[in-house]
């Protein structure tokens, strides 16, 4: 066996100091990416908090609103059917005024009739 150093000692080094850079530079760019993915973790808790708060807010207030209209119907027993009908007639106004102006396409369509007048005696 040779005692002497390798001559190929001070390249071995600066590879070593190379790789222990890079793997440094890796470990700054891992741990930045995990802050990073627990500051978004963190913001995408938040929202999720703020949208099932928005969730109880609304199912609330629409239980408030069946409530009241519950309350409604029962103080009002012939509700259902006037608002039934109140609907049936808004049908019907619409039908009369989509006739009306199909008539009044046809009468603008359609030649003028003149009458004559009898001659009088």
């Amino acid at each position: 066996m040779n005692a002497e150093q390798p001559t190929d000692t001070p390249d071995l080094a600066r590879e070593h100091c190379a790789l222990m850079n890079a793997y440094g530079s890796v470990q700054r760019r891992c741990s930045r990416l995990l802050d990073e993915q627990a500051a978004t973790l963190r913001r995408q808790e938040r929202e999720l908090v703020r949208l099932r708060a928005a969730v109880i807010l609304r199912d609330t207030a629409l239980m408030w609103a069946h409530q009241d209209q519950a309350a409604l119907e029962a103080a009002l027993p012939g509700l259902p059917t006037r608002r039934a009908l109140a609907r049936r007639v808004d049908a019907l106004v619409a039908r009369v005024q989509s006739l009306l102006r199909e008539r009044r396409h046809w009468a603008q369509a359609l030649p003028p009739v003149v009458y004559r007048q009898k001659p009088q005696p």
